[in-house]
């Protein structure tokens, strides 16, 4: 069995607390480092995958025999299972696989030993048809253990920025120098005096490709025992979520007619994931500088790369960054891991970018986009690009829709007017297309662009204002058609699509609260009624993480546009938000969690109804939502006169009844709604001098 399939991300974090005599638990989600070698504990847990998604094989070492104790469970009671664990092979190693994880579940785990104990946790895999994916790459870390460690203090701080890039490391070889050697294993890869290390391996398991510098791979398969090793070559593949990796063995034959090169066309001929990825250590194109480039990668990988759609190739071998462009296959040099560096040339062929530097590589993929990141040992970046602006065009009339704005969350006006960033991803140079957009199921309405933009090149496009019936949920939905004239090549990046509510009436004053994040220069905002015409408006703020109070005094029914933009295009971080309330204090919305340069929310003032109540008991709706006839009741408690209006959520009123006397008792009345437009409405309900409000939705 030479692949296997994983959609999973395994989150794993562990927790040390060694010779304590007063040992205290906590939840396992940060990682703290012993303080001091542990006299039992050779090589602290890491992780490997086995062939089943749903497991995860734990393994360490001791010094000397002795059982250990390993239980998990949901929590911290560990309440799954409790088992008692002997060593395996002959050098006092210790493994536990976990069996029937359920998807996306945090597990804990204890492992004791003699009084040391370790806490950890993971969390199992997605289903299998996760369409995005983050991941961590680099390689070579021999040699130079000081180094690594400042490399995987950088890689903890990227996982602990982003947690969803915690699921495993892409190795591309030489862990140690002497890979013949278990001193240079202890001494360089699982030591304790490297503690960034040591985090590391505790938070995301290694899937390698074997180096030279693992000499003849017998400690590569003791200490990593993947069940495809079983024979004695070390290639192998699995699937992860969108993406199909395939590791090579560079030290067993691969040229045409091999048995392994048999194996890797059947491999990458049989899967059709989104994204394709070989892994191996000596790479096709890199930048000189120690090792020249490998020709068999050149002649026999990059043609099947070619043939089967496998996106990139990363390699390690030369101590530096390197990314290389082979038509359509991106090539990358990740060597930086800790191992001495050398000097990358640049004139070498098809070289993009090279760097001289210490480093890893972050790879973040959402459906067809891929983004690269190549960040050094100071955190710095290096390298940035997405994939497609690499790589030459696939299609030459491909036009499609990247993201949208000036759509506010909730809306009165009963228009839209958005903003859409369209993107030229065709060779041609794109001179028109077709801009559809549409609300909920209503007619489309048609803008017709021209213009001159290049290949890879965006523009933002302001499109019309339209009307539309504002329901209570809303969609609308912007595509592209015909760029040049031509049917799109490629219509899987044409759509986008958001949603928004209908907005509420709110009692006015309404009361601005508004925390800053750490650059508050970048912060501003602004309120306009209906006509456009700014009523308030805010920024130039100096003091970070400030707390900004303003009140808006709106003696006009209209609908209002609230409107916050970020300079920066971060949005608040840092903790800061913001928050619109009613004179009552009742929320009208509020955003921690606003990222990018601008959101907007609308909301109504009408007085008519503002000191009214809006009651469920006084009188019923029978249908609500109303598809043309509107039938409601009330119970009068005694004679009393009546009347009925209805208002829409700009204030106006579209319909009332004759003001009459009606006798006690439960009434009846039905209102032909059929003259109405689809959207949300307000039926006030006079009796003598009380006025009780609900709000309906008319739907067509």
């Amino acid at each position: 069995m030479k692949s296997f399939f994983l959609s999973t991300a395994f989150f794993f974090l562990l927790t040390i607390s060694a010779f304590s005599n007063n040992l205290q638990e906590n939840d396992g989600s940060k990682s703290s480092v012993k303080s001091g070698a542990s006299q039992f504990i050779r090589k602290e847990p890491y992780m490997i995958f086995t062939e089943e998604k749903d497991e995860l094989q734990i393994l360490w070492q001791l010094y000397q025999t002795s059982a250990c104790t390993f239980e998990w469970g949901y929590d911290l009671s560990y309440s799954l299972g409790n088992e008692t664990t002997t060593e395996y092979n002959n050098d006092h190693q210790h493994t536990y696989i976990l069996t029937s994880l359920e998807p996306q579940t945090i597990y804990y785990y204890r492992m004791s030993v003699n009084g040391d104990t370790i806490l950890g946790n993971f969390r199992s895999a997605p289903e299998d048809d996760q369409q995005s994916l983050k991941f961590i790459a680099y390689g070579d870390t021999r040699s130079y253990p000081t180094h690594h460690n400042d490399v995987a203090k950088q890689i903890l701080t990227a996982l602990e920025e982003d947690e969803e890039a915690q699921t495993f490391i892409a190795f591309s070889g030489d862990f140690v120098n002497n890979g013949n050697s278990e001193n240079d294993w202890d001494e360089q890869f699982f030591s304790d005096n490297y503690p960034f290390i040591r985090q590391l391996m505790t938070k995301t398991p290694y899937l390698s490709s074997m180096g030279n510098h693992e000499g003849n791979g017998t400690l590569f398969a003791k200490y990593f025992p993947y069940p495809f090793y079983a024979g004695g070559d070390y290639y192998w593949s699995f699937d992860y979520g969108p993406v199909h990796f395939t590791i090579i063995d560079q030290f067993t034959p691969y040229t045409v007619g091999t048995t392994q090169y048999n194996w890797l066309v059947n491999d990458l001929a049989n899967s059709d994931k989104t994204w394709k990825f070989i892994l191996l250590h000596k790479p096709g194109w890199s930048a000189g500088g120690e090792h020249e480039n490998n020709t068999t990668v050149q002649n026999v990988i990059q043609p099947l790369c070619l043939e089967y759609g496998v996106q990139f190739v990363i390699a390690g071998h030369n101590h530096y960054y390197a990314c290389a462009v082979v038509e359509s296959v991106i090539h990358i040099t990740t060597g930086g891991g800790g191992a001495p560096l050398y000097t990358p040339n640049l004139n070498y062929p098809n070289i993009v970018q090279a760097v001289e530097a210490y480093h890893f590589c972050k790879i973040e993929i959402n459906q067809n986009n891929l983004h690269f990141t190549a960040i050094d040992d100071n955190g710095q970046i290096i390298h940035e690009f997405d994939y497609a602006d690499l790589v030459p065009p696939t299609t030459y009339d491909n036009a499609g829709c990247l993201m949208m704005s000036n759509v506010p969350v909730t809306n009165c006006t009963g228009t839209v007017a958005p903003a859409v960033t369209i993107k030229n991803f065709g060779g041609n140079t794109l001179t028109s297309v077709e801009i559809n957009y549409q609300v909920n199921n209503e007619q489309v309405n048609v803008f017709n662009w021209t213009g001159s933009l290049p290949y890879k090149e965006k523009e933002v496009v302001n499109l019309p204002v339209v009307g539309c019936n504002v329901l209570d949920n809303n969609n609308l939905t912007v595509y592209t058609k015909n760029p040049n004239g031509n049917q799109d090549e490629d219509t899987s990046n044409d759509t986008i699509s958001l949603s928004f509510i209908a907005a509420n009436n709110v009692i006015p004053d309404v009361y601005l609260f508004l925390k800053m994040d750490n650059n508050p220069e970048e912060i501003s905002w602004e309120l306009k009624n209906s006509a456009g015409e700014v009523f308030s408006a805010g920024g130039n703020y100096s003091q970070p993480l400030a707390f900004i109070k303003d009140t808006f005094a709106l003696s006009q029914n209209d609908c209002y546009t609230f409107a916050i933009y970020d300079e920066g295009g971060d949005g608040l971080a840092d903790g800061g938000y913001f928050a619109l309330r009613e004179n009552n204090f009742n929320l009208i919305y509020e955003n921690h969690e606003f990222t990018g340069f601008e959101e907007s929310v609308q909301f109504s003032v009408n007085y008519a109804i503002n000191s009214e109540r809006f009651d469920t008991e006084t009188f019923n709706i029978f249908i609500n939502p109303f598809t043309g006839n509107v039938e409601m009741s009330f119970d009068l408690e005694k004679n009393a006169s009546v009347k009925i209006s209805i208002f829409n959520l700009l204030g106006k009123e579209i319909f009332k009844s004759p003001e009459q006397i009606l006798e006690k008792g439960v009434h009846v009345r039905n209102i032909d709604a059929r003259g109405f437009i689809s959207g949300i409405y307000l039926i006030r309900l006079k009796i003598n001098h009380e006025l009780f409000t609900r709000k309906v939705a008319l739907h067509f």
